[in-house]
């Protein structure tokens, strides 16, 4: 049998298989040390709690740079770090 699709796959699967699959699928993505920040608040946890609102100010005077994927917004460690050594 040639599977077209991962549900095609899925579909084949005994029910046992089934459930095993769905429960892995249930359990977060283990979070991995990056260089990147991935929201305003684990940006604020790595700097002490600086208020978010202080950093979208930095932000938009160009002190920290952010990146833009769809609504999600990512902050780069060692751009952060080292504009702040900066300024």
């Amino acid at each position: 049998m040639k599977a077209e699709s991962v549900y095609d796959i899925f579909l084949a699967l005994d029910k046992q298989e089934k459930e095993k699959f769905c429960n892995i699928l249930k359990k977060p993505m283990p979070k991995t040390d990056t260089d990147w920040i991935h929201t305003w608040e684990d940006l604020s946890k790595y700097l002490g709690g600086i208020s978010i609102r202080t950093l979208q100010r930095y932000q938009k005077e160009g002190i920290i740079e952010k990146y833009r994927l769809g609504k999600k917004v990512y902050f780069k460690k060692s751009e952060v770090d080292e504009a702040l050594i900066q300024n």
